[in-house]
């Protein structure tokens, strides 16, 4: 269920990317980029993996993780 290494970020029962984490743990990132776009930067910002930090930062130019069959 996991997309990247640490598991900052899942995939929900749709296939659509969330934040694993943290008080937005559960929110679409979709969401997230739309309405607090300030905590994909606090990710790029801070001490997480190189995997996590590419989400956020496609998040954040509005790519986001398509899940395949095998995940």
């Amino acid at each position: 269920r996991w997309i990247d290494s640490t598991g900052k970020f899942k995939w929900d029962d749709n296939g659509e990317a969330v934040i694993a984490f943290g008080k937005n743990k559960g929110v679409l990132l979709k969401e997230i980029a739309s309405n607090n776009p300030g905590f994909l930067s606090w990710i790029m910002r801070m001490d997480f993996n190189e995997d996590a930090k590419k989400i956020a930062k496609d998040g954040l130019a509005g790519k986001f993780p398509r899940k395949k069959e095998s995940d």
